[in-house]
């Protein structure tokens, strides 16, 4: 836990003004918060209230740090705004603050670098409603599983998409199922199964 004055040498540090410190030490921003083009993998300290936007894309550069799991939010309880985290690698649904963002959530750019092996970007494009995002996760289609074809010790995980259970959630909230194109697009950064009976899955815990 930082004290009050590491916070406030590291509110100078990232250009924060407009914010109160909680008893806990968390902070609320009573502005819009710039964290853009920083290579940030995490909030730089505990953010509980963010007023207007909060803008955290980044930017594909050699090297670069990426932002790939939501549960960096998971200690944000509101954002007023929009939450823009663009050009960052998420592979998943899983975690993302729907119901804490007041305005949009803007992630549809999070293009793959050719070394990265996941992208959600292409399952995104086939609903596009924030409000089904709850719907999808509780649906069991994109889940994270042991490799089974490739033996490695410690195990190898890979992103896995059910396709019969994608088809159901689309047919559910009436959308077509996939072309040939974009389940080709799909397959580039995901293992897809056509038939549950096929595999067994084991799921990695969340």
């Amino acid at each position: 836990m930082n004290t009050k004055e590491e916070i406030i040498e590291i509110c100078k540090k990232y250009r924060i003004e407009n914010y109160s410190i909680n008893e806990d030490m968390s902070i609320n921003v009573n502005e819009s918060l710039r964290l853009s083009r920083l290579s940030l993998t995490a909030l730089p300290l505990d953010i509980r209230y963010i007023k207007g936007n909060l803008y955290l894309e980044n930017m594909w550069w050699e090297g670069a740090n990426l932002i790939s799991d939501w549960a960096i939010f998971n200690k944000v309880e509101r954002i007023d705004g929009d939450l823009d985290v663009r050009f960052n690698l998420f592979n998943t649904f899983y975690d993302m603050p729907v119901d804490r963002v007041g305005g949009k959530i803007e992630f549809t750019k999070n293009e793959a670098h050719q070394t990265t092996t996941n992208n959600m970007h292409y399952l995104w494009i086939l609903f596009e409603d924030i409000s089904k995002v709850n719907l999808f996760n509780s649906m069991g289609i994109l889940k994270e599983e042991e490799n089974r074809i490739f033996i490695h010790n410690p195990p190898l995980y890979e992103w896995v998409v059910y396709y019969s259970k994608l088809k159901e959630f689309l047919d559910e909230i009436g959308k077509p199922e996939p072309t040939p194109y974009q389940l080709k697009k799909i397959r580039e950064f995901y293992t897809v199964i056509k038939d549950r009976k096929k595999r067994e899955p084991k799921s990695v815990s969340r």
